[in-house]
């Protein structure tokens, strides 16, 4: 039926479209050509996406926000630190670049549970019944998820 109203109106809710046959025809062959190799599908599956990646979105930002307003405001913003930097030991420095890296790995560890979490209860939904994971494999899955 769309195909019909596209080549046979130059009206399309209440816009003039002011096209020629041949540019009708061009715009009805791309529609179907999408239709054919599953643009539909494939632009459901991106809003699927989308939708699950936006659920995540306050989880997420409410963990990183803390950290990254910390680094963004006494790191890069405030003089005094760079003074204060700039008179730090080598010891102290690098004390200061293990307790930035704890903090991350602290994060990507918090995240990485969460993603393990959502992984188990994936698989047990896809397979009722199934084992759960072992501790050594929650360990594994853990270090690859935070790396």
């Amino acid at each position: 039926m769309a195909v019909v109203a596209l080549l046979g109106s130059n009206v399309v809710h209440g816009v003039s479209w002011v096209a020629s046959f041949r540019e009708r025809l061009v715009l009805v062959i791309l529609v179907v050509l999408a239709a054919y190799v599953g643009a539909g599908a494939v632009g459901l599956w991106a809003l699927r996406c989308v939708g699950r990646e936006l659920d995540t979105l306050g989880t997420m930002v409410g963990r990183v926000l803390p950290v990254m307003t910390l680094t963004t405001l006494f790191m890069c913003f405030n003089a005094e630190v760079w003074q204060v930097v700039r008179h730090l030991s080598m010891g102290r420095t690098w004390l200061l670049a293990l307790v930035g890296n704890g903090l991350g790995l602290v994060f990507a560890l918090f995240v990485s549970r969460d993603v393990l979490g959502d992984l188990q209860d994936r698989f047990a939904r896809a397979e009722p019944g199934a084992p759960r994971l072992r501790p050594g494999e929650r360990i594994n899955v853990l270090v690859l998820g935070s790396s």
